[in-house]
């Protein structure tokens, strides 16, 4: 399970780490802190980079578009357009 936390303003976000806390232990459930990151400005998530300025693309997934072989026949186009 993966959880994210946006907030506005760091006072903002204690505040609502504490409130999923709270909620994560009413329901039994607990976090293994190795695995835990607090008050990052910018994650990466499922090839996707979340930060205060919205989600943008990955750089890895938009390599990977830019490298792709540009198509050459309609069967090719097909297969790009997915």
């Amino acid at each position: 399970m993966t959880l994210i936390i946006f907030s506005p303003d760091f006072n903002t976000h204690l505040e609502h780490i504490e409130a999923v806390l709270i909620r994560l232990k009413e329901a039994n459930l607990k976090l293994k802190v190795s695995k835990c990151t607090f008050a990052k400005t910018k994650i990466r998530f499922l090839g996707h980079v979340v930060s205060g300025e919205g989600i943008q693309i990955g750089p890895t997934k938009m390599r990977v578009v830019k490298e792709y072989p540009i198509p050459t026949d309609l069967k090719r186009l097909r297969m790009f357009l997915g």
